[in-house]
């Protein structure tokens, strides 16, 4: 019998009791009046995340009808349907979802032949790579921890790498969306959210979808002949159907079953009588270009207005509200916008208009990868606006702007303090502490402003006096990170000259003299004060105080 990912209970959940278990996606709404599944259990945090991303194109792809009908997917919101609901919608695609057997395979060629030699360990994104094994660099992530999985386990790590696959050097493509995307997820609420909901409120399905059907384009590639890419043929969406953005497949796999043998799987410890613990993998799979914003979950950005859109990456460091701008807002209007949050952002705020006010979250998934190399897991949570239309472009442009004077700020900091301890060539780690305090000193406040006076303040004297407040705070923040780590005893060694011109010229600046004070003025739309010797002497004295 094969392992169906439609019928097979191989996702492990953990209910609002705590109770643990497994479930097929057909179970997702089990007992969910009395003790909800409320989220997916690997006990890793990118197996989770991806989980949900399956389950949410599963979800896209089979009840696209009910998506488009704004009735039919309130009717499921405020009613989610049972068990056999479900398995009649799902049933149409279960063929595609066989993960073994010699038919068709989930994420898997159908037309690969050829050794099975590639450790199974390789299909985990964050497994050391060839060059860590041959040059001893697997210090954190060890060689030889996973040497086999079980079907389950296994089949989640293939659609983790298909779906965020980085470049895996020559002729193994990356992901659709670029290797390792950042993945948006609307959250509603606050408390304990069913799994369902949380799932629910993110599916996306538009017309294109419905018109698409009878043009029998591929949803799932795995079901037709690779287009193979050895001479750069492209996968364009021209070539599939508009779901197919939930189902990319750049890498040619085929997974090896083996009966017999220790039947415990190295990464959950589930007992599964068959494992894998090798597959056979060939270059030149499916190449991606031209995708855009088509995928609903992700952020994307270009260059210049005439530029592709592509998917937008996790960096390294904190994520915060230095990043709103192409997570939760646009960087402009619609055509000469640069950056551009995920489609999903307005899409599930416009569903449930003024639901549970001030508790909407979005929460951000992905891989921050160097190349080949994943240098971590990014997962974190930022808070969503509840806004009425009306009011939303005037918000949005005043949290560009606190954002705009915030980055001018931390910018300026940097300079003067890298200049006041003579490192002209911007010594890294100092310029990472001064950004790491920066961000964190100023967002409860920041958060504050947003959350409490944002609303009600879009009227001209609101928005200047929330600016006035806004650049108050820089101006304490930024001076009280200078002082710290550039104390006054820093004028009795090295130049004590350098010292009292950088905080004149900080000083200065927040007050929104020179250029780069009407810069920080500029961006959050504030008037510079008049030029002028005797307004700005005290300034100077103090610096030199």
């Amino acid at each position: 019998m094969t392992f169906n990912l439609i019928h097979t209970s191989w996702l492990p959940v953990r209910r609002a009791s705590g109770r643990r278990t497994m479930i097929s996606p057909i179970d997702l709404t089990d007992d969910i009046s009395a003790n909800p599944i409320i989220a997916f259990d690997w006990s890793r945090a990118d197996f989770d995340a991806a989980s949900r991303e399956f389950m949410i194109g599963l979800l896209s792809t089979a009840c696209a009808a009910q998506i488009i009908r704004r009735q039919a997917w309130k009717h499921w919101w405020e009613k989610p349907p049972a068990a056999e609901v479900l398995a009649d919608a799902f049933k149409p695609l279960e063929p595609a979802f066989d993960l073994d057997g010699d038919g068709p395979r989930f994420m898997q060629d159908m037309t690969l032949d050829g050794p099975v030699d590639a450790p199974v360990g390789a299909l985990l994104i964050d497994s050391p790579g060839n060059n860590a094994l041959k040059n001893n660099t697997d210090f954190f992530v060890k060689r030889g921890r996973i040497e086999q999985l079980s079907r389950s386990a296994a089949a989640m790590a293939l659609y983790q790498l298909q779906t965020y696959a980085p470049s895996g050097g020559a002729g193994h493509r990356v992901g659709l969306r670029g290797g390792g995307p950042l993945t948006c997820e609307v959250l509603a609420g606050t408390g304990t959210i069913s799994l369902w909901h949380q799932l629910w409120l993110n599916v996306f399905a538009d017309h294109d979808w419905l018109a698409e059907a009878s043009a029998q384009k591929p949803i799932f590639p795995w079901m037709v002949p690779i287009r193979f890419s050895e001479k750069g043929l492209a996968t364009t969406p021209e070539h599939a159907h508009p779901a197919y953005c939930f189902w990319g497949m750049p890498r040619r796999i085929r997974l090896d079953f083996e009966a017999g043998g220790d039947a415990s799987c190295s990464l959950t410890g589930v007992e599964d009588p068959i494992q894998v613990r090798s597959f056979a993998t060939k270059p030149h799979g499916n190449k991606y270009e031209a995708w855009g914003m088509r995928h609903p979950l992700t952020p994307h950005y270009r260059q210049k207005p005439t530029s592709e859109w592509l998917a937008l990456h996790p960096q390294p460091g904190r994520m915060g509200y230095q990043d709103w701008i192409g997570i939760i807002v646009s960087d402009g209007g619609e055509g000469s916008a640069l950056r551009m949050p995920a489609r999903i952002v307005q899409i599930a705020l416009g569903r449930l208009p003024g639901y549970v006010e001030k508790s909407w979250r979005l929460r951000l998934t992905g891989f921050d990868n160097d190349n080949m190399k994943a240098r971590g897991f990014i997962e974190c949570e930022m808070p969503l606006l509840m806004v009425d239309e009306e009011t939303r472009p005037a918000v949005e442009q005043l949290i560009r702007d606190l954002i705009l004077g915030a980055n001018e700020v931390e910018n300026l900091t940097g300079y003067a303090i890298t200049t006041a301890l003579g490192e002209m060539k911007r010594d890294q780690g100092v310029r990472w502490q001064v950004s790491e305090r920066f961000w964190s000193d100023t967002e409860p406040d920041f958060l504050d402003l947003v959350s409490v006076r944002m609303e009600h303040s879009t009227d001209a004297a609101g928005k200047l006096a929330i600016s006035r407040d806004w650049i108050s705070i820089l101006r304490r923040t930024s001076l009280a990170i200078f002082d710290e780590l550039v104390p006054p005893t820093a004028i009795d060694s090295g130049d004590p000259l350098k010292y009292v011109k950088a905080r004149s010229m900080l000083h200065r600046a927040l007050q929104g003299y020179d250029k780069m004070g009407n810069r920080i003025f500029k961006a959050l739309n504030l008037e510079p004060p008049t030029k002028g010797k005797a307004a700005i002497r005290p300034q100077v004295e103090e610096a030199a105080s």
